[in-house]
Formats: C-alpha cells, structure tokens, sequence
C-alpha cells in the first residue's frame, strides 16, 4: 500500500498540533496574543499569596531554589524581600537581615533600610541595628520621615545598652 507523501505530512503536521500543541506549522494564530504573566512574576504572586496567609515555609520552599530565575532588579529586590519576611515570621531574624541586606543593596530606600534595622535588633545583633538605626535617622529623605524617629529612639536606647560594654 502506498501513501502519498502529502498525506503523511499533513498526518505529521495533525499529530503535532495535537499531542504537542505545536502551532507554528499551521499557521493558527497562538491562543492569545497579550503579555502573559512571567514564571518569575508568577513565582512572586505565590510567594505573596503565601505571606499573607502566614504560610512563611512555603515561601521559602517557593523562592529559594529559583532564585537564579530572578534576572530583573526590581523582581529580584521582591523575592528577597519575600524571603526576608518569611524569615522574619518563622522568627529567623539573622536569616532574615541576609535578605534585608541584599534588597537594601539593590534598593537602598528608606523603608528597606528600616526592614534591616528591625532585622538585626529583633535578632539581638544590636551593633548592626544600631548602625543601620543611625544612618536612618540621618536620612533627610521623604522617605525616611516614617522611620526617622523611630530609628532615633532604638538609636539612643541602644546605645544605653552597649556603652557600658564599650
């Protein structure tokens, strides 16, 4: 029995564009033509998701192994971010200053500053927060204004505490 040639091509072709999906034999239009939703967006989306449920783990067992996946700056800062606050609801302050650190790093905003300064203090690591604290209250950024006095009282509180150790 022979099969004409055009027959097998369109059969291959058909089988493609079902068991594959693949459409660019076919000349059919994909699905939809917007902006989808990147899978580091997506990534980000969960871990949010996650946070406000106080599910903390997940969002470490999300963000962690993919955070090679995060090549923009501003999702990067995200899911450091996101890590950070995971930490710090698990109570892992020390862990969570590291994330604080390189979204700081990344942004260095008043807000994200403040995040670290409450890292390191909740943390114990009083010499860090108090460095950190300092800067915040010298920051004469819109910004800062929130935090500024705030940073100014662990500032002076601080200080009573390490000074007769210094």
């Amino acid at each position: 029995m022979h099969i004409p040639v055009g027959r097998i091509i369109k059969w291959l072709i058909g089988g493609c564009l079902i068991f594959i999906g693949c459409r660019m034999f076919s000349g059919i239009p994909p699905a939809s033509t917007s902006p989808q939703t990147s899978d580091t967006q997506i990534l980000l989306d969960q871990a949010k998701s996650d946070l406000e449920e106080g599910q903390a783990q997940k969002v470490l067992d999300t963000l962690k192994p993919n955070l090679d996946q995060f090549v923009e700056m501003n999702e990067k800062a995200m899911a450091y971010e996101y890590l950070g606050q995971a930490e710090s609801q698990l109570g892992h302050f020390q862990f969570a200053a590291v994330y604080f650190e390189k979204v700081y790093a990344l942004q260095p905003t008043a807000e994200h500053l403040y995040n670290l300064a409450t890292a390191y203090d909740a943390g114990g690591d009083l010499k860090h927060a108090l460095k950190n604290y300092q800067v915040l209250s010298g920051m004469n950024t819109a910004d800062a204004k929130p935090y500024r006095s705030f940073a100014k009282q662990r500032t002076t509180e601080i200080l009573a505490v390490l000074a007769p150790i210094q």
